[in-house]
C-alpha cells in the first residue's frame, strides 16, 4: 500500500496528491464531540476557580497597586528634579 493511501489519499495522474474522501467520517464526528467535551470541562474549571468575578477582582486590585506605584515614582522623580534647580 502506498503512502497516504491508508488516510484518504491518492497519488493522481500528475503525481500530486489528491483527496478522495466524500461525506463526514466517524472520526471527524469523534473529533468534534471531543473538542466540545474538553471546551466545557475548560468552561467548568475557569468557573470553579473563581472565574470572571474572580479576574475583574484581581485585575482592579493589581491595576490599583500598579497606579499607585506610577504615582509614587513620579512624584519621586518631580521632586528629585526640584531638589537639582
Amino acid at each position: 500500500m502506498p503512502y497516504g493511501t491508508a488516510i484518504g489519499f491518492k497519488k493522481g495522474a500528475d503525481e500530486k496528491q489528491v483527496v478522495e474522501k466524500k461525506g463526514v467520517s466517524i472520526m471527524d464526528i469523534l473529533n468534534f464531540v471531543i473538542a466540545i467535551v474538553a471546551l466545557v470541562m475548560a468552561v467548568m474549571a475557569f468557573q470553579r476557580t473563581g472565574g470572571i468575578k474572580d479576574l475583574r477582582k484581581t485585575t482592579a486590585e493589581l491595576l490599583a497597586k500598579m497606579e499607585r506605584r506610577m504615582r509614587e515614582e513620579e512624584a519621586a522623580k518631580e521632586e528629585k528634579e526640584k531638589t537639582q534647580q
